[in-house]
């Protein structure tokens, strides 16, 4: 659903930019410039590189985060910002370019240097918020970005002409260009092609225009560039297959696909609190709201994944009957065996295995959120557990195990951020229907009591209505990343 009014934050952005006097302008898709407006569409900027000083200093004193892009969303001359909007819970990319980069957008492989050409024309229409550039300028860089996106795989897969969105600024900047000033532009500034070539580009864009012809235009533009290439045809030829093969696999595997990650460095996020404070209802709240434009990932803290000997451990149990004898550690009255305490020792190695995978993953700038997490000084909910044992057979053995458990989960850190989901204990009761009521208020009573919780983590009220709770999380976790 379409937002029909501009964004508040993207309106004091501009407002900022146009006062800063930076030589400026949205290059592209102006004719839907509401869209970039209210955050639907990306901001495209040009900017002129002798003011990317300025330009960051705005987008940095207004909240932006600086992202980079990871494979071939990594494109020299651009720089990803995105902001939120608090108002409307949205987040918005202003994509700032201080080359003009062009290509197929598996490649981006030619460079064009006429960005003072560019900006050399832009003009602000009274009715704009934006600056923008001539019809002129941009009808014969539209025309160029658009022929380069041609290709025979996409032919095949039905994209043979222009549609929707692409053909609507076609027909709007063909409206409204005036053919002289197109001449003389073309003439001036971009020589390597030549008024034909433009006025072929133009004619084989128009609906109807035939494959062939687009083909033939295709093969003349690319010529006519080729001494503008980032790189080789080869290696151009296969970057696009390969990154054709990622695209491919990542429509089965979302994960895996090249995302945008902070400039900052990655981030371990924690979602905490007892049964019933709705930490699967933030996080999957978080998770539609970061996911599009960020790479996330998300992990179990709870029940994280399991080793061989963790299954083997578990199978044992499971045949022994200990596995049913007890629901849980934190409710033993005897000693529950060796074999019990030796599955809470791979259970707390479980656990590290993960933060190491986490950390693993925070390093390279990857945004990871965990339900749950461990909690050094509980019993009853992602604790230590082996020492509870020791109450009733306290040896060498039992010992060496509870050492053993400890060893493993002092090694596991807090992360840079944990969210504690704080509700009253009978209102984790009554939203927990699938638990039995002396359990889910024996966990939250302990957790609503801990000190350490207090002092570590980042307080949220979760007795509110779950789009108030998701909102103060949103901010909270805008303002570290």
């Amino acid at each position: 659903m379409s937002i029909e009014r501009p964004l508040a934050k993207i309106v004091r952005l501009c407002e900022a930019l146009l006062q800063s006097g930076i030589n400026f302008c949205h290059w592209k898709s102006n004719n839907a410039l509401y869209k970039s407006m209210t955050g639907e569409n990306d901001l495209d900027l040009l900017v002129s590189r002798q003011d990317i000083g300025g330009f960051r200093n705005i987008m940095f004193s207004h909240g932006l985060k600086l992202m980079r892009g990871i494979g071939f969303k990594d494109i020299p001359g651009l720089e990803d910002y995105f902001g939120y909007d608090s108002e409307s819970g949205r987040i918005f990319h202003v994509q700032a370019h201080y080359l003009l980069v062009l290509g197929h957008d598996t490649t981006k492989n030619i460079w064009l240097p006429v960005e003072a050409a560019y900006l050399s024309t832009v003009s602000r229409k009274a009715d704009a918020m934006l600056p923008t550039p001539s019809a002129e300028m941009e009808l014969a860089i539209f025309c160029i970005r658009m022929i380069l996106k041609f290709s025979l795989l996409g032919v095949l897969r039905g994209h043979r002409e222009l549609t929707g969105r692409a053909l609507e600024e076609f027909h709007d900047l063909c409206a409204r260009v005036d053919r002289v000033l197109l001449r003389d532009l073309v003439s001036e500034h971009l020589p390597m092609l030549g008024e034909n070539l433009i006025h072929e580009c133009i004619k084989s864009l128009q609906p109807g225009s035939g494959i062939f012809r687009l083909y033939r235009i295709n093969k003349k533009i690319r010529f006519a560039l080729s001494g503008y290439r980032r790189v080789g045809r080869l290696h151009e030829s296969v970057r696009q297959q390969k990154v054709r093969f990622q695209l491919l696999f990542g429509r089965k595997f979302p994960a895996y696909l090249p995302n945008r990650r902070p400039v900052a460095g990655g981030l371990m996020i924690a979602i905490v609190g007892g049964d019933g404070a709705g930490k699967s209802t933030a996080i999957s709240g978080i998770t539609k709201w970061l996911h599009r434009d960020f790479d996330i990932v998300l992990l179990h803290m709870g029940k994280p994944a399991r080793t061989f000997l963790s299954y083997l451990m578990d199978g044992l149990l499971k045949f022994s009957g200990l596995r049913h004898r007890y629901a849980s550690m934190s409710e033993i009255q005897s000693f529950p065996g060796y074999l019990w305490m030796l599955r809470s020792v791979l259970y707390a190695r479980d656990r590290y295995r993960c933060f190491t995978r986490a950390l693993r993953m925070a390093s390279q700038g990857r945004i990871i959120i965990f339900d749950r997490y461990y909690f050094p000084t509980f019993s009853t909910m992602d604790g230590p557990t082996c020492h509870l044992a020791m109450k009733y057979k306290n040896n060498s053995i039992t010992a060496r195990l509870a050492t053993w458990e400890r060893t493993y989960l002092d090694r596991i850190v807090m992360p840079e951020l944990m969210i504690y989901l704080n509700v009253s204990i009978e209102t984790a009761v009554a939203r927990k229907i699938d638990e039995g009521n002396d359990y889910v208020r024996r966990r939250n009573t302990e957790i609503c009591q801990s000190d350490w919780l207090r002092q570590n983590a980042v307080p949220v009220d979760a007795n509110r209505a779950p789009q108030e709770v998701l909102s103060q999380i949103q901010r909270v976790i805008w303002s570290r990343i």
